[in-house]
């Protein structure tokens, strides 16, 4: 389900599987520094508890995939459930494990048309 927002919505796919949409009410940067400031988090509190950055990988493959067959076979994921898939991919993203042009799209809403 894509969740489209007044200005438009980030698409995140994985394996060329739609997983989630970030809808998007104000301007993209918000909304990706907002996902860029939780992924800063969630690095720093597994660093901090003795972890390390190769820890924080593989938790957030095995997170992702487990999202992605849940996906497959059809069964319920939350609102909190997709926003925390979302940091997850953007922590692969930032930590060049996934690339951006395969995992996101910006999709902007198109301005309707006004009838005379």
């Amino acid at each position: 389900m894509i969740l489209n927002g007044s200005k438009g919505c980030f698409a995140v796919y994985y394996k060329d599987l739609l997983l989630s949409s970030i809808p998007v009410y104000k301007d993209h940067k918000i909304i990706w520094e907002k996902y860029l400031q939780r992924t800063n988090k969630i690095i720093i509190q597994n660093l901090k508890k003795g972890g390390t950055i190769k820890d924080v990988i593989n938790f957030c493959l095995t997170a992702v995939n487990v999202f992605y067959h849940r996906k497959i076979k059809n069964l319920r994921i939350t609102k909190s459930d997709h926003e925390k898939l979302c940091s997850y991919i953007i922590i692969l993203i930032r930590l060049k494990k996934l690339d951006y042009d395969d995992c996101i799209l910006e999709c902007g809403r198109k301005k309707p048309k006004k009838e005379i």
